[in-house]
C-alpha cells in the first residue's frame, strides 16, 4: 500500500513538473522580453534555494550567465548596456545668468532621432544631404584630452603674401597632435563612426581639410557664403615631417582670398576636446594673388 501511495505520488510531481515546463516554454516563445529560463526538477524540491543542491546548481548556472554575458559583444548589441548611461545629461544644467537649460535624458538620447525634436529629418546613414536637415544617432565618440590638443600654421602661403596668379602652386601647414592621413569615404561614411584616438600617443586619429575663399579685400568685413569657394581638398597624405602638403593646380586667378584648414577625425566630423577653453584648432590665413 505504501508502496502504491509512493508511486502516486512521484507520478503526480513528475506531471505537475512536465505542466509548468510546458507553460513555461509556451511563454519563453512568446515573450521575447525572456533571455534566461531555468526550471528546477519538482524531486530536488520546490523549497526556492536553501537546499545545498539548489545553491550548487545555482552557483554552477550563475558561473554559466557571468561568462555568457561576458562572451557577448557588447558592440553588436542592440540594447544600451547601463554601464554607459551617462547620469549627467538627467540634469540641465541649473542655468543662471546668460545660459540656458540644456536638453536632458536619462538614457543616452538613444532615440533623439525619432523624437519631436528631430523635425521628421532622415537619418544621416553615413551620406551627405544638401536639399535637407539630417539626424546623427552616432555617438560623438573619444574626446581628446588637453595635453593632446591638435594645433596647426600655413607656412605657404603664409599670412598676407602675394602669390603669383594662375600658377600652381602648394599648399604647406605644420601640424602638431594630429594622427593625420586617416580619410573614411565621405560618400559613404561621412560622421558614421565615432571619433577615435590612437592609444600609443593620445592623438586624434584623423586628417585634415584646405579650403580656400574669394573675399573683397584684405579689409573685408563681409560675411562669406559657404557654399562658396574657390578650392577644397580633404588632405588623404599623411604628414611629412609634421608638415601636410596640397598640390593647387593652375592656381588662383587674381583676387584677394583666405585660406583656412578644417581638422578633422577620421569621419570627417570636427575634432572635440575634453575641456571647452583653448586655443584654436585649426589656422586662417589671408593673402593676395597677382
Amino acid at each position: 500500500m505504501r508502496s502504491s501511495i509512493s508511486q502516486f505520488a512521484y507520478l503526480i510531481s513528475f506531471l505537475t513538473f512536465e505542466t509548468i515546463l510546458s507553460s513555461s516554454l509556451d511563454h519563453a516563445i512568446t515573450d521575447r522580453r525572456v533571455s534566461h529560463l531555468s526550471i528546477r526538477d519538482p524531486r530536488s524540491g520546490f523549497g526556492g534555494f536553501r537546499g545545498q543542491k539548489n545553491r550548487a546548481t545555482t552557483a554552477k548556472n550563475n558561473k554559466t550567465t557571468t561568462s555568457t554575458a561576458k562572451d557577448t559583444d557588447a558592440q553588436t548589441s542592440l540594447t544600451l548596456d547601463p554601464a554607459e548611461i551617462q547620469t549627467g545629461s538627467a540634469q540641465d544644467g541649473n542655468p543662471t545668468g546668460g545660459q540656458v537649460a540644456s536638453l536632458t535624458s536619462t538614457n543616452n538620447f538613444i532615440n533623439f532621432c525619432i523624437s519631436p525634436l528631430a523635425l521628421g529629418a532622415p537619418l544621416m546613414n553615413g551620406t551627405q544631404t544638401k536639399a535637407t536637415q539630417s539626424c546623427n544617432p552616432i555617438p560623438m565618440g573619444m574626446m581628446v584630452s588637453q595635453n593632446n590638443m591638435p594645433s596647426a600654421k600655413f607656412t605657404n602661403p603664409v599670412n598676407l603674401e602675394t602669390i603669383k596668379a594662375n600658377k600652381t602652386f602648394d599648399i604647406t601647414m605644420k601640424i602638431k597632435n594630429l594622427n593625420a592621413g586617416n580619410f573614411v569615404n565621405a560618400a559613404t561614411n561621412y560622421f558614421s563612426a565615432p571619433a577615435q584616438i590612437d592609444p600609443k600617443n593620445g592623438n586624434v586619429i584623423g586628417h585634415s581639410h584646405f579650403v580656400i575663399e574669394a573675399i573683397d579685400s584684405l579689409t573685408s568685413t563681409t560675411v562669406t557664403n559657404p557654399l562658396q569657394f574657390a578650392f577644397f581638398k580633404g588632405v588623404d597624405g599623411a604628414a611629412v615631417g609634421g608638415v601636410l602638403t596640397v598640390n593647387v593646380p593652375g592656381g588662383l586667378p587674381a583676387g584677394t582670398y583666405r585660406l583656412g584648414s578644417i581638422n578633422s577625425a577620421a569621419n570627417h566630423q570636427p575634432v572635440l576636446s575634453t575641456i571647452a577653453q583653448h586655443g584654436l584648432f585649426d589656422d586662417v590665413v589671408y593673402f593676395t594673388a597677382k
